[in-house]
Formats: C-alpha cells, structure tokens, sequence
C-alpha cells in the first residue's frame, strides 16, 4: 500500500515523485498521482499519474512539500 507524502519511483519509466494522491477505482484499478521534485521555472512539475503495483519506495523520508 501506498504512503502519501513518501517518494516512489515507477519501474516501468523510471520516473521518481512523492506520492500526493491515491484513487481507487470500481473495478479494481489502483492510481497513484506522483509529483515530481524538481522545479520548472520556480514551479513544481504536474501531478503524474502510475498503476500502484509498478511503483517502489524509494525512500523513507519525507517529502519536504
């Protein structure tokens, strides 16, 4: 199960964010939006939406948003 606030990397893409939301679906489907922690033009990136079950933890600390 996913931790909201810890950082996650998607195996498929490689692509590492802290995980900021977490969607359950009727059907089964599991989504976690993941926001990346780098900065463009002194805002952060877009939310990025993964399956749960392709996502590691990356670490266990604290995103400092």
């Amino acid at each position: 199960m996913i931790t909201l606030g810890l950082s996650y990397e998607d195996k498929t893409t490689g692509f590492v964010g802290v995980a900021m939301s977490r969607t359950e679906y009727l059907y089964g489907s599991v989504r976690v939006g993941l926001q990346g922690t780098t900065l463009k033009d002194g805002k952060p990136l877009d939310w990025i939406y993964f399956d749960e079950q392709a996502l590691v933890k990356e670490n266990t600390k604290k995103s400092p948003f």
